[in-house]
């Protein structure tokens, strides 16, 4: 079936997000807030796609094609909080695209498995 989409794209903004102060906050506003971060992360430096709903999905994804992984120069990310397991599962997937040279440790890798270092 169809899904309407929109898709947004640019730098991530990291300004200090916890405050009380109201007026900080309201100067603070962005159109798109998947584009806002707390300060803290700014080392990450990102780059988001983001794909918008405007109406029902399918849980099965949606198969947009961005390129041939090994032609693009990014960093790929695991999330440091999956099951290790489940970790290793998704390494083993990169692996098998061919861009495991791609993949980098998050700085809370080390710390969630201090087993690793």
């Amino acid at each position: 079936f169809y899904i309407k989409t929109q898709f947004h794209y640019g730098k991530v903004r990291y300004v200090n997000l916890v405050s009380s102060d109201s007026n900080q906050l309201n100067e603070l506003r962005i159109k798109n807030p998947a584009f806002r971060k707390e300060k803290a992360f700014r080392y990450e430096n990102e780059f988001r796609f983001v794909i918008k709903l405007i109406s029902e999905y399918s849980e099965a994804g949606y198969g947009y094609h961005i390129g041939h992984l090994k032609n693009t120069d990014f960093d790929i990310i695991i999330n440091p909080f999956l099951e290790k397991n489940e970790y290793q599962d998704v390494k083993n997937k990169l692996v098998q695209l061919g861009v495991e040279k791609s993949v980098k440790n998050s700085v809370l890798f080390k710390w969630l498995n201090p087993e690793e270092w």
